[in-house]
Formats: C-alpha cells, structure tokens, sequence
C-alpha cells in the first residue's frame, strides 16, 4: 500500500512524459505542414492550417 502523503507517479517521470508528449507534437505539426506545403505550394498557408487545425478542439 502506498504512502498517503507520496505521489502514486513521481514528479520527474511526469515530467519526462510531459517533454516527450510536447516533443512529438511539435514532429506531428512540423510533418503536417511540410505535407500541406507539397499540397498548397505555399508554406504560410499551409502552416496558417495546420494551426487552425490543431487549435479547432479549443474553440468550443
């Protein structure tokens, strides 16, 4: 049985997982708006989708 005062998951694990998550966000956006790129031709509308894309969920 656990410490009641312990966390269940240590502080630096949170962590790591937190970089590695934020980490493979920023691969899965870098990948998506090289793709649109080859699609529109053209980098800023591209990426200029890609954020509207990512960022639709916290539009309510």
């Amino acid at each position: 049985m656990p410490h009641p005062n312990r966390p269940l998951v240590p502080n630096f694990l949170l962590l790591i997982l937190l970089f590695f998550s934020g980490f493979a966000a920023l691969v899965y956006q870098v990948l998506w708006v090289r793709e649109l790129g080859l699609l529109f031709g053209s980098t800023a509308q591209a990426a200029a989708l890609t954020i509207a894309i990512f960022l639709y969920p916290y539009t309510g």
